[in-house]
């Protein structure tokens, strides 16, 4: 089974996001970025997002996708973590 959390309202700067998390089994991680109001951002949907697996400290949050992360920054969004089988444990963002 899994889960998922959405962030309040934030504002970031940069232009990756990393994950710290650990996955067990076939367990996976994905993430979905959105509006202030909770719209899904265009190219930024979960299931556009490449699924995380394993045990990683700081892996990089990749969309199959051309949307610019960079984009949005200083913008305000919220993020939404969809984990199955798994635990996270921080994100952050850099350039």
């Amino acid at each position: 089974q899994g889960g998922s959390l959405t962030t309040k309202p934030i504002r970031f700067q940069g232009k990756q996001l990393e994950i710290n998390f650990a996955t067990h089994g076939k367990g996976q991680v994905r993430v979905e970025l959105q509006d202030a109001n909770g719209k899904t951002i265009p190219g930024f949907a979960a299931y556009n997002c490449s699924p995380l697996t394993g045990d990683a400290t700081a892996q990089t949050v990749q969309w199959n996708t051309k949307a610019i992360l960079a984009s949005w920054s200083q913008k305000t969004i919220r993020i939404k973590f969809e984990v199955t089988d798994g635990d996270l444990y921080s994100y952050r963002f850099h350039d």
